[in-house]
């Protein structure tokens, strides 16, 4: 029985050593690094088990989440020292595959430049949108695929002050023709009729292996961040998005890592018991931190 217990307990060591070894998921900065050969531009920690939608979109705000906004403001910094010595007005932020949280890092990357510059969020996913549901706008809400094919103006399309200084334009009605929508020539004038009103504009895009919409709208960009699901994503998947992003001249800053679980990288990256305690101290000190306001339209 003794050793049939033991045998026991050294086929399920093996078999643990196994499948980690076999995991080809992304799970740390150090994965990122080393397994994609990209940058890490840094994480947004994973919410806790029974938190409501609302506060996990505007988490950035919430005084008791100071590691949450400390590690979204650590993303903006990377992201400006990528960009040092060249323009960075338009970011383009996609994924792999579908419920990544590639909207979720674009608001908040939106809401962390606010604190500085003017900032509109564009929802450039004209095939299944939810940036307008998010901030609690009506679904018969004009947007960018109104403005694209003629049928309504800019001013009309953009819907101010949803959070301090930051506008948003929705993916508005749902056209049969997105894709040729976004690779026409109205789409890079609008940008750069938009850049005289903004210092950033944040674009969500559609999933690469979903469609090819997110390729279209990179060469327009300054830069383009990869969102990926910690844990989740496998790495091949991710290596050919990067493929498809490069044949596509995309300016690829980095990669996002989100819903990164700080408790169960402990084993992997150390203690953050000093960051999390420096984030706290940071956000008491931070205005911007503690602004919770909140303007639906």
């Amino acid at each position: 029985m003794i050793l049939a217990f033991i045998a026991s307990l050294g086929f399920a060591m093996v078999l643990v050593l196994i499948l980690d070894a076999l995991n080809d998921t992304i799970k740390t900065s150090d994965d990122v690094e080393q397994l994609l050969s990209q940058r890490s531009l840094g994480y947004i920690p994973k919410a806790k088990k029974g938190t409501n939608y609302d506060d996990i979109n505007f988490a950035f705000y919430d005084a008791k989440l100071p590691l949450h906004a400390e590690a979204v403001r650590t993303i903006r910094t990377s992201m400006s020292l990528m960009a040092m010595g060249s323009e960075l007005s338009t970011i383009e932020v996609t994924s792999s595959n579908p419920n990544e949280g590639k909207t979720t890092t674009t608001m908040n990357l939106a809401f962390a430049y606010a604190t500085m510059e003017k900032v509109l969020i564009i929802d450039a996913d004209l095939r299944k949108s939810s940036l307008g549901m998010r901030f609690g706008l009506p679904t018969y809400q004009p947007g960018l695929a109104n403005v694209l094919s003629g049928t309504d103006s800019v001013q009309n399309c953009i819907v101010k002050e949803v959070k301090p200084n930051v506008d948003i334009m929705p993916a508005g009605a749902v056209p049969l023709n997105p894709q040729e929508l976004l690779a026409s020539s109205q789409f890079a004038e609008l940008l750069t009729e938009l850049k005289k009103h903004y210092t950033k504009i944040i674009i969500d895009t559609p999933p690469v292996h979903a469609v090819s919409d997110a390729l279209i709208i990179t060469s327009l960009c300054d830069a383009t961040v990869l969102v990926v699901k910690a844990a989740h994503t496998r790495s091949e998947s991710i290596k050919l998005t990067l493929a498809k992003l490069n044949q596509a001249r995309s300016k690829v800053f980095g990669v996002v890592l989100n819903q990164f679980n700080t408790k169960e990288a402990q084993r992997y990256q150390g203690d953050y018991g000093y960051y999390q305690a420096y984030g706290a101290e940071y956000a008491i000190k931070d205005p911007a931190a503690s602004n919770t306001a909140s303007t639906k339209t």
